[in-house]
């Protein structure tokens, strides 16, 4: 079983990088329509 403060832990972090990888498409779809 996992403490449920590291499971906390590992949320924030799959969030986090989540977040950044919807960022960086976003930033893709933009530099497509620019061109």
């Amino acid at each position: 079983m996992v403490p449920s403060d590291r499971y906390e832990q590992v949320q924030k972090e799959a969030k986090k990088a989540c977040n950044k990888a919807f960022a960086f498409h976003n930033e893709g779809k933009q530099r497509k329509l620019s061109m």
